[in-house]
């Protein structure tokens, strides 16, 4: 499973883990997108995971991801990751991913975010010894300009200060996403065969964060995900 994360943590090493699409009792994750351009305002809930992801657009247009092992790492399954990756000119990320309340809609989602995101958010606790997750932490805005891999960059500035309403408590209670269980590592001799199967994946700019979605069609060749939890426990809930 995925690291769970302080917000004071200094970032690397293994990562356990390939994301899921539905929970246990098939409630279907809602993932927040971060369009270049266009501010995402959202509020941190809880502690953020930790992992490696590769992405890789196909030539039907669609963009595939999966989590993959710390290709740097020194385990027998990281020099592995790292050969295949090397195989196919592939290179990881690291990646964060936190339940959020998007503020376009204000439902609960998974966001995923990068490197730049994090460290920002550390900065506030820092500076405020507040959690950014936390009952009294903040609404951010993310904005994303430019695109590919090295062009791109991220603008991260605190929106408002924003307590957890009742109403929101409830829904979170009632809505929180286990991200530890949600994304788990993908085998190194899975990694070719989930990145170029034909169908799944979105069609969209390759720097966005948010996770691949399938498509109506004949399923990607991947085993089945192992079920995950349906609620979170007391201790993973921000209050």
């Amino acid at each position: 499973m995925a690291t769970k994360v302080e917000w004071d943590s200094e970032i690397g090493g293994n990562t356990p883990r390939k994301s899921t699409r539905e929970t246990a009792d098939g409630r279907k994750i809602k993932y927040g997108k971060i369009v270049a351009g266009t501010p995402h305002i959202f509020r941190p809930v809880g502690n953020p995971v930790f992992f490696y992801e590769v992405i890789r657009q196909n030539e039907d247009g669609y963009w595939r991801s999966c989590t993959v092992e710390n290709p740097d790492g020194n385990t027998p399954e990281s020099r592995a990751t790292a050969a295949v990756l090397t195989k196919l000119n592939l290179s990881a990320r690291p990646v964060f991913a936190i339940n959020e309340i998007d503020r376009s809609d204000g439902q609960l989602k998974i966001l995923k975010f990068v490197t730049t995101v994090f460290n920002r958010l550390k900065q506030y606790k820092g500076d405020t010894g507040k959690d950014p997750g936390g009952k009294d932490g903040a609404d951010w805005s993310i904005l994303k300009t430019g695109s590919g891999q090295k062009g791109t960059k991220y603008k991260v500035d605190k929106a408002k200060d924003s307590p957890f309403t009742p109403e929101e408590i409830k829904m979170i209670k009632e809505e929180y996403y286990p991200v530890d269980k949600i994304f788990v590592v993908t085998p190194a001799d899975k990694i070719e065969s989930e990145l170029y199967s034909k169908f799944g994946g979105k069609k969209d700019d390759a720097g966005n964060t948010g996770a691949a979605q399938p498509v109506p069609a004949t399923p990607a060749p991947s085993p089945a995900p192992a079920p995950v939890q349906q609620e979170a426990s007391s201790e993973e809930l921000p209050f």
